[in-house]
């Protein structure tokens, strides 16, 4: 076996018979802080599908499990996933970026030739459960301050 984008050493693949990927090599065209959060997400994600300890910080995302990573992904699990996110309160934005993690994570597979293209394709299909509590507060103007907000801009338009 050998590594989808990075060589193991002969030895490591003798010794543990587990193919691993560098995820981050493929997170490196994002900016910074969507790599955090798709970290976070896929790490929650795969913890979920395999039962994985919580206590585990974060997964080695330099030699993830491919195999594993690849079993973890289906339209029922990410319903279920985001499902789970939904019963804990979180918010339509997190919820849509936990689900665009795992897509992308099906991408990155297709991409480098491990999963068929129609597996993001169908993940991306699955639509994100409505997250009507948990959305935060809007603050919204009242009558009398968009009535002043509005003859400010038409002052400052003269």
């Amino acid at each position: 076996m050998t590594s989808a984008l990075v060589p193991v050493p002969q030895q490591e693949i003798l010794s543990t018979g587990v193919e691993t990927v560098n995820v981050n090599v493929g997170l490196m065209g994002l900016s910074v802080h969507t790599q955090r959060s798709y970290r976070r997400h896929i790490t929650d994600y795969l913890r979920m599908v395999n039962q994985l300890d919580q206590k585990i910080a974060q997964l080695d995302f330099d030699s993830l499990d491919l195999d594993m990573a690849i079993r973890s992904l289906s339209t029922a699990n990410l319903k279920v996933f985001l499902g789970q996110m939904k019963a804990r309160g979180l918010g339509k934005q997190s919820i849509t970026q936990a689900k665009a993690a795992v897509v992308w994570l099906a991408q990155f597979f297709a991409d480098i030739g491990r999963v068929p293209y129609w597996l993001p394709a169908a993940l991306s299909k699955v639509k994100a459960p409505r997250a009507e509590e948990g959305q935060r507060p809007g603050t919204w103007l009242d009558h009398d301050e968009m009535a002043q907000t509005a003859q400010y801009a038409e002052q400052v338009t003269k």
